[in-house]
């Protein structure tokens, strides 16, 4: 059996959990969307520096790349020489590479002054424009053997197994971050700034084996 799949998702850079509760907290005699006061595409002031609608759409993205390859390998056989002998056994190999880009960018808002009667434009969401980036990689290998001996004679019954099992596992990741952008159109770690950033890594290995036997008897 093969199996494979790719996925490619795009969602806003911030979470859930501050997209509603900007829209929880909002004061609502507030107009979020303020195309006729101030022109198309606008968005005003929650009462709170914020808007739910420009968390949403502006202020940067999360895009997860992720491909996944999966196989498995199951082979039975009866011995012809030995009645009641059979083996079998199963391997699979399971590997994934994802990748992921947080852009973050501040996007503006208006906020009316009742004083004048007149919205003055503020910046919203993150200060500045930045890039979380982070590649991961990630492999299995499984392997199962097992024999099975199953007979009659007379009012004697045996049913013996033998199983054994191993798997290997790695993985590894990189990250980087980078802040100090001009512009979010590049997003690529060279076109940041050299002041506020850091990067690390690492990587995981696991391995085990196993050995299980059972013998029943019975007349």
């Amino acid at each position: 059996n093969l199996a494979g799949r790719a996925e490619d998702r795009e969602r806003s850079s911030q979470p859930d959990h501050v997209i509603f509760q900007n829209a929880r907290f909002g004061r609502p005699h507030l107009n979020p969307l303020l195309d006729k006061e101030v022109g198309p595409g606008a968005i005003g002031s929650n009462g709170m520096a914020g808007n739910p609608r420009g968390f949403a759409e502006r202020s940067g993205t999360n895009r997860n790349l992720t491909y996944l390859f999966q196989s498995n390998l199951a082979v039975a056989y009866e011995t012809p020489f030995i009645q009641g002998l059979s083996v079998q056994m199963t391997y699979s190999f399971d590997y994934s590479v994802s990748s992921q880009k947080i852009t973050r960018t501040p996007f503006t808002i208006y906020q009316l002054n009742e004083a004048t009667n007149q919205y003055n434009e503020l910046k919203a969401g993150p200060t500045t424009i930045s890039l979380d980036e982070r590649s991961d990689r990630f492999r299995n290998a499984t392997l199962q053997a097992s024999l099975h001996f199953e007979k009659e004679l007379g009012v004697h019954a045996i049913n013996s197994l033998l199983l054994f099992e191993q798997s290997e596992s790695y993985s590894n990741y990189l990250s980087a971050f980078r802040d100090g952008f001009i512009s979010a159109d590049i997003p690529e770690l060279f076109a940041g700034g050299t002041t506020i950033w850091s990067n690390n890594g690492g990587s995981n290995e696991t391995a085990r084996r196993g050995y299980v036997g059972r013998m029943g008897y019975a007349f």
